[in-house]
């Protein structure tokens, strides 16, 4: 998925706040990927960190 290999080579981790998320979602969208794949790849990375 080229979505998920470009947000782990960029980024590597989830988030740790807002302001992180948000410049992670803009990142991705600058790169056409759609809002809805971007938050649901998060959203796993997150729980997939979290346990």
């Amino acid at each position: 998925k080229a979505l998920r290999a470009l947000w782990q080579r960029r980024f590597g981790k989830p988030p740790i706040d807002e302001r992180e998320k948000a410049r992670q979602v803009r990142f991705l969208q600058a790169r056409g990927f759609a809002l809805s794949a971007i938050f649901k790849l998060i959203r796993q990375a997150a729980e997939t960190a979290n346990g």
